[in-house]
């Protein structure tokens, strides 16, 4: 009870901020946020809902069950919040969203298609982003002499194999710089100590904008690899993956090239 008595508290303020700011519009990474269906259905109805491309989701689907989901999670979610409360079959695509923001749009789901679909523009000119790069500019001056830069997964989900496929790939390269994952908890791989480490604290979005044209992006299956096709669609990017799936099918369909380990 003091939880649900702490989210109304909550809704309610957010619903006062909102409706000081005279807001018209509302955007969201995801529709299925509490906070969002609140805002959108005690808003007044001009209020257009937005959805921003969440990086795999907007093309591959979230898998639903028209039971579980459709029926017993959307009504157990109309008791609990509000019969306002709008399921969507996968993220973004919900009701209450009007315009979808897509970095890849031809290549989105049904769902969003049906929606007004608008391109993210590239942001990597942008005098803001420029300035937050000079803060990180001696570790783009070392990148930009890349000839290739493998973007390590987290050792939660990497396997051995995946591990030395990586490096072998980046062998291939004279200059290969490698980056682990943000909240990686060991050092570079055995067989890595002749490549340049790049910090793991650099935004990956950051150091894309400081690579050479003629650069590869060497991964496994994730998202980061859609962000370097989309920022910098010039740049070569290989995916190494153990199976086939939707995502390595889009990766495919957008130009990353992607190999069996």
């Amino acid at each position: 009870m003091k939880q649900k008595r702490q989210r109304k508290r909550i809704l309610k303020h957010l619903t006062e901020q909102a409706k000081d700011l005279g807001i018209t519009d509302l955007y969201t990474g995801n529709d299925r946020r509490i906070e969002f269906q609140w805002l959108m259905a005690h808003l007044p109805s001009a209020v257009q809902g937005h959805y921003i491309d969440d990086g795999t989701y907007s093309y591959i689907g979230r898998n639903t069950s028209w039971f579980s989901d459709g029926i017993v999670d959307n009504l157990l979610k109309k008791l609990t919040y509000g019969f306002w409360w709008k399921q969507p079959e996968t993220i973004g695509a919900s009701d209450w969203i009007q315009i979808a923001h897509l970095a890849f749009p031809k290549h989105s789901v049904p769902q969003l298609q049906d929606k007004v679909c608008r391109q993210i523009p590239d942001h990597l000119s942008n005098p803001a982003f420029t300035s937050l790069a000079a803060d990180y500019s001696d570790t783009l001056s070392e990148t930009s002499k890349l000839d290739a830069l493998i973007v390590l997964p987290h050792e939660s989900v990497r396997s051995a194999k995946t591990e030395q496929r990586l490096l072998k790939e980046g062998n291939e390269y004279e200059r290969c710089g490698i980056k682990r994952h943000p909240r990686s908890e060991s050092g570079l791989p055995e067989g890595a100590a002749h490549m340049a480490e790049v910090s793991a604290r650099v935004p990956f979005e950051l150091l894309l904008s400081g690579l050479k044209p003629e650069c590869c992006i060497i991964g496994d299956v994730s998202s980061a690899l859609l962000t370097a096709r989309w920022l910098r669609p010039q740049l070569s990017v290989v995916c190494l993956a153990e199976q086939r799936n939707s995502l390595t099918d889009l990766m495919r369909k957008i130009g990353i090239k992607v190999k069996s380990l």
